[in-house]
């Protein structure tokens, strides 16, 4: 995202698909607002929310910021990231977001 505030609101976008996708499986009605909160509030939800733990959210600085942390921080020379995100347009800009930030790829 642009800045954090939106960076922000697809997170929490995110948490609560997640939410759906896994507890809602085989479900013949999707999950309302109100049932996702008190899931995000469970142990369930917990467990699920531990699969964020690593997540870099925010705009590009902060991205930037957070990768190269953890990658000192877990040892490593390289990282595989996953860009999550309720639809391909934002999992794209994240793409991008993220080479630019990190010096992989000219500004457009």
């Amino acid at each position: 995202a642009g800045t954090n505030a939106e960076a922000q609101a697809i997170m929490e976008q995110v948490r609560r698909d997640r939410i759906r996708m896994m507890l809602g499986r085989n479900r013949e009605t999707e999950f309302t607002d109100a049932e996702v909160e008190m899931l995000l509030d469970s142990p369930h939800g917990d467990s699920i929310m531990k699969m964020l733990q690593y997540t870099a959210v925010g705009d590009g600085s902060a991205v930037a910021e957070y990768l190269h942390e953890f990658a000192r921080t877990a040892g490593a020379d390289e990282l595989i990231t996953v860009h999550n995100s309720s639809n391909s347009a934002q999992r794209l800009e994240s793409v991008k977001i993220t080479a630019k930030a990190m010096s992989m790829a000219p500004a457009n």
